[in-house]
């Protein structure tokens, strides 16, 4: 999985690089196998009024055959609107993935227990589609 970070922050520095790369290979590693590119941008909404600038954090990503996404989530704080937009990332993937084996398994009449499905499950019915 490739990651791009543009960080177009007033001050860019390579600790908040080297903080959003963890924050994606940790909330993403269990797709690394569908993600081909992970692309970052920051950048600042709102200085032009003479507010407090808000942080604009856009993740798009390449999945294959599950699709392109793309996220944006605005915050005060950079750290915040990184973790927002993971998050939006994470669950639009999981609702992709869960779409598609919903679809599989109405055709093959096949049924999920759901007490008993783990996320490796998840991503090996996945990578069978």
């Amino acid at each position: 999985m490739q990651i791009n970070v543009h960080d177009n922050l007033a001050v860019a520095n390579s600790r908040r690089d080297r903080f959003i790369r963890d924050r994606v290979d940790e909330c993403l590693s269990r797709f690394s196998p569908r993600l081909h590119q992970v692309s970052i941008s920051l950048s600042e909404i709102g200085h032009h009024r003479g507010e407090n600038p808000d942080v604009s954090c856009r993740i798009s990503a390449s999945a294959g055959s599950l699709g392109d996404f793309a996220v944006t989530a605005h915050s005060e704080i950079v750290h915040q609107a990184i973790a927002q937009s993971l998050k939006q990332l994470t669950r639009a993937i999981d609702r992709k993935i869960g779409k598609r084996l919903s679809r599989r398994h109405v055709v093959t009449g096949m049924e999920l227990e759901s007490d008993n499905v783990t996320d490796e499950d998840v991503l090996e019915e996945a990578e069978l589609i």
